[in-house]
């Protein structure tokens, strides 16, 4: 089965706008319908998501460990869906840059 790319990108633009409920939801739709290897990119995606959603709660213990896992997911994507994964990786690994993370 092919990826929904309308809804990865659309997941994409909803993460470049902060929007991190919003992007786990689009990113979601696709992951229940994908297949490996996708699947467990979305996967890590879909955890990004959850882990800045804990960060913003404060929740930092729940953002290290879906951030860990997350990355882990990632570790293989080059190219996935023509998402910078490897620039958001690296800003991750960085920890948060001051301006808005972007895929």
């Amino acid at each position: 089965m092919t990826l929904d790319l309308t809804l990865v990108h659309a997941g994409r633009d909803a993460f470049n706008r902060g929007e991190w409920f919003e992007a786990h939801e689009l990113w979601e739709r696709v992951w229940l319908v994908a297949a490996p290897p996708e699947k467990t990119y979305l996967q890590g995606l879909i955890q990004i998501c959850a882990a800045l959603l804990k960060l913003a709660q404060r929740r930092e213990d729940l953002y290290a460990s879906l951030l860990a896992r997350a990355l882990g997911k990632l570790s293989s994507a080059d190219s996935f869906a023509g998402l910078d994964v490897p620039g958001l990786r690296e800003a991750l690994a960085r920890g948060l840059p001051l301006g808005p993370l972007r895929l």
